[in-house]
């Protein structure tokens, strides 16, 4: 009796670990744009956009970070942070409105330029520096976001 009460305890502890997180992972969805297929993680929150890949050392292949906004807008990225070089793409009901190609990280001692200030976006992509070339991203690209 003691080995199936300790046996169902194990099972509830492993349940809950998994349901745990299963809860908790970041949000993933993917991005398609021409044959490319980006699985990326979603900021949705200020303080995720605020963060948003600054700080971490590289970024798998084939992923990325989808910036979502409430409305269209006016929409400024910079390199503050970054430890490695992106490519950002800007979106606009679905189509690419501009690319902003292999975008070195700011120094620590300078004020980083902004990327995207006269481009009006509901959506802002970011991946590996050369996605966007090795892809042929350009302008007009349509865009297919699955949100998970």
């Amino acid at each position: 009796m003691k080995k199936i009460i300790v046996l169902i305890g194990i099972i509830l502890l492993i349940s809950i670990i998994i349901v745990f997180f299963q809860v908790n992972k970041p949000a993933t969805s993917t991005v398609t744009i021409n044959s490319a297929v980006f699985r990326v993680e979603l900021a949705r929150t200020s303080k995720e956009q605020t963060q948003g890949l600054s700080g971490r050392g590289s970024l798998p292949g084939d992923t990325g970070m989808l910036f979502l906004f409430d409305k269209p807008s006016y929409r400024s990225f910079w390199m503050k942070g970054m430890k490695f070089p992106l490519d950002i793409i800007f979106i606009l009901n679905n189509k690419v409105v501009a690319v902003y190609e292999n975008l070195p990280p700011a120094s620590e001692d300078s004020n980083p330029p902004q990327y995207g200030s006269d481009v009006i976006a509901d959506s802002v992509l970011e991946i590996n520096a050369w996605e966007s070339a090795k892809n042929n991203i350009k302008i007009g690209e349509t865009v297919s976001i699955e949100i998970k």
